[in-house]
């Protein structure tokens, strides 16, 4: 019973969260020097930069149970369909790829549950999210995005770390792989901490 109720409650609070987060989020059109232009579609860009992040810095520790518990599944779907509220039909995007990988090997007390994303198309969409959790009320949120091809053409990806204040861009990543996102991610956690 108490943990129906629990289930319920937050529940409640993520689809608070969810309603804020889709309300005024829009991605902006970019244009690169290369003449690449692309807008992210919005459904892919507010499950990632918003709705996730939203939940996951403001409920830190029942999102970190929820992306890492057995009803995951569940809850990506739920999330991902919250990201397509208010969006026509042809605006939302099919969630085939989301899934959840938890990694152990960051060090320093971290754990990582890596959300890879449905096939990104545009810049600024994300092929990966890593949600790093310490203790229940520290957790940190790191996206992989894909940015404008490189002028040779070859793809390009960058890290992100979204904070409850402000998004801060890191670095190109060398490889677009969760390994390579991850190496990027815990040299970032072992400079805050230094």
């Amino acid at each position: 019973m108490v943990q129906a109720l629990l289930i319920i409650g937050i529940g409640l609070v993520a689809a608070a969260l969810v309603a804020l987060a889709t309300r005024s989020k829009k991605p902006v059109a970019r244009v690169s020097s290369t003449g690449v232009s692309g807008q992210p579609r919005r459904h892919h860009y507010r499950f990632a930069h918003a709705v996730l992040r939203d939940l996951a810095l403001h409920e830190p520790d029942a999102t970190w149970h929820s992306v890492t518990g057995t009803g995951v599944g569940d809850f990506l779907i739920g999330a991902w369909l919250a990201a397509s509220d208010g969006l026509a039909a042809h605006e939302r995007v099919s969630p085939t790829g989301l899934r959840v990988t938890i990694n152990d090997k960051i060090g320093g007390g971290w754990r990582a549950a890596v959300i890879h994303m449905p096939t990104p198309e545009n810049p600024t969409e994300a092929h990966m999210i890593a949600l790093l959790h310490r203790d229940p009320s520290t957790v940190r949120y790191f996206v992989l995005e894909r940015g404008f091809p490189q002028p040779n053409g070859q793809p390009r990806a960058y890290w992100a770390e979204w904070r409850p204040d402000m998004r801060v861009r890191g670095g190109d990543v060398a490889e677009i792989s969760e390994d390579g996102f991850l190496l990027e991610v815990t040299a970032e956690l072992v400079s805050a901490a230094a």
